[in-house]
């Protein structure tokens, strides 16, 4: 739920969208039992959500996050990146 009015915007996702995505969270369903999964936008307060790979490392170098995961890597605000298997 957002902290400011407690709202909150429900998703849907179907596997011929987005295989990729669609698969990880069956693992998650299979391993924990629960179907939901929470999905952030990725912006800064007052500008606009992050499209694509360049937007997402200008906004995480301005921001205050340590790390963001960006396909197969591992970001880590002191400039350190790990591929993720």
């Amino acid at each position: 739920m957002h902290t400011v009015d407690h709202t909150l915007r429900p998703q849907t996702i179907r596997e011929s969208w987005n295989p990729e995505y669609y698969g990880i969270l069956q693992r998650y369903e299979n391993e924990t039992g629960r179907g939901g999964f929470l999905n952030t936008s990725a912006n800064i307060t007052g500008e606009p959500i992050v499209h694509g790979a360049k937007e997402a490392i200008i906004m995480f170098v301005r921001s205050g996050l340590q790390h963001l995961v960006l396909g197969n890597y591992l970001l880590i605000k002191r400039g350190v990146y790990h591929a993720i298997h």
